[in-house]
């Protein structure tokens, strides 16, 4: 039973050290909502289908929208 709950702590340690040396790691890099906010001012709306179809791509295009609309007002 220490085995396993050492191995279990041993794991969620590693994730966690792994997870935030990644992040150290590229600290330039752009968020999501940067990246959608960038494609969607630069291509605009790519296919409608896509937004009936998949659900992230509509949700992001719903947010993107909101945002568009509280820098305006």
């Amino acid at each position: 039973m220490k085995k396993k709950r050492f191995g279990i702590l041993f794991l969620v340690l590693f994730l966690l050290l792994f997870n935030t040396a990644s992040q150290a790691a590229d600290p330039n890099q752009k968020t999501t909502e940067e990246v959608l906010l960038n494609a969607f001012d630069k291509f605009g709306l790519v296919s409608s289908v896509i937004g009936k179809t998949d659900q992230l791509y509509q949700s992001a295009q719903m947010i993107l929208a909101a945002k568009k609309n509280s820098e305006n007002t």
